[in-house]
């Protein structure tokens, strides 16, 4: 449930925070009249990743003030909006979404979500820290997530509050013999998940999109339950670290620490997954799978010139089936290098070029909106 929406809420995100900051903008001058922004904004969605190949889209977002006003002024201001995107792949996947985000009472509340439908052609390997590269298989599966989570700011960075949400999955095509054909994955004709549960985060960071100081600490859980809907009782817990130290002008040192749980009866679109464009780049999202998993990620990001910057980056992580199952020799390694291009300089909007290779001979590349992490 980490995967393939990921970038296309890095897209929503995106395009929320720029039109945010377009939409305070007005004359400072005397002579000049007040321009009045539409608070409807258009942008079109460029990406690669090996998941996808190239996906082309297009959004919408429709930005707006609960309290009539703007909450707390200033670079960490936000308003609330509404983004609509949809997105085709040339791997004939498609997705279309809707995800709402809300401020009001100055930002002490903030509700948001994701309601998107998806036809997804994909690839599966078997679950496990060691599956041959020949292992994989075929499937196509549609589905639709409806999610929401309601966070209230308690002291300072520090926010706490709840998330609910909804997901299904159904397996149209299998690859014939294969895994999923045969039954032999829990999951393997799809099937919902219902959960709920609590979420802790410390957010200080002085961007949302790049930020070069400050760090963000999430904490989660998410219960699924037959006795509200869920076809699988699962518990997953996720811990995701951020760090962010200026090394000065707009030299930053990132790092990331993420680790995933799941107990219970985990169909394998639950479980957690090794790779992506954001975490472990230069794995297939999904080459390994199981149900738990520790990585770590540090990233170096530098000014070049002009609007062009710079990034190197490496990576550590593995999954594994028991808590305690995780072994130093096992570990799988990537990392790579990229170039960024400011779309939005005092935003920090930045459309990303990354090229990864990893310890099992993969190399990969990726284009998207917005750092990993």
């Amino acid at each position: 449930m980490r995967g393939r929406t990921a970038a296309i809420c890095a897209g929503l995100v995106v395009a929320v925070f720029t039109r945010a900051a377009a939409g305070d903008s007005g004359s400072e001058s005397g002579g000049a009249p007040e321009v009045t922004e539409s608070p409807w904004s258009f942008f079109p969605i460029i990406a690669y990743s090996p998941e996808t190949s190239a996906m082309l889209g297009a959004g919408l977002v429709y930005t707006f003030d609960v309290d009539g006003h703007p909450a707390p002024t200033g670079p960490k201001a936000r308003k609330s909006a509404i983004a609509f995107v949809s997105a085709y792949t040339f791997e004939n996947q498609f997705f279309v979404s809707a995800s709402p985000s809300v401020y009001w009472d100055a930002e002490a509340w903030h509700a948001e979500g994701d309601l998107n439908a998806s036809l997804f052609p994909n690839t599966f390997y078997p679950v496990g820290n060691a599956t041959p590269a020949g292992s994989a298989e075929d499937y196509t599966d549609t589905g639709f997530v409806i999610r929401g989570a309601l966070t209230r700011r308690l002291v300072g960075s520090f926010r706490t509050g709840g998330q609910a949400g909804v997901f299904t999955s159904k397996i149209t095509e299998k690859q014939s013999g294969g895994d999923l054909d045969r039954d032999r994955v829990l999951g393997s004709d799809g099937g919902r998940l219902v959960g709920i549960g609590p979420v802790l985060r410390w957010d200080n960071r002085d961007n949302d999109f790049a930020a070069r100081s400050g760090a963000v600490y999430s904490l989660s859980a998410a219960y699924f339950a037959e006795p509200w809907g869920s076809q699988f009782d699962v518990s997953k817990y996720e811990l995701d670290l951020r760090q962010f130290i200026p090394l000065g002008g707009a030299h930053v040192l990132a790092a990331q620490l993420y680790g995933e749980a799941n107990l219970g009866r985990v169909p394998f679109q639950a479980m957690a997954t090794l790779g992506g464009a954001n975490l472990m780049r230069g794995y297939f999202e999904g080459r390994y799978r199981d149900l738990h998993m520790l990585a770590a990620q540090i990233e170096y990001r530098l000014p070049l010139f002009w609007r062009f910057g710079g990034a190197a980056f490496v990576g550590a992580g593995d999954v594994a089936h028991e808590l305690d199952g995780f072994r130093f020799e096992d570990l799988k390694l990537a990392g790579g290098t990229g170039v960024r291009f400011s779309l939005n300089d005092a935003d920090r909007v930045n459309l990303r070029f990354d090229v990864a290779g990893t310890s099992s001979g993969d190399v990969n590349f990726y284009i998207a909106l917005g750092e990993a992490f």
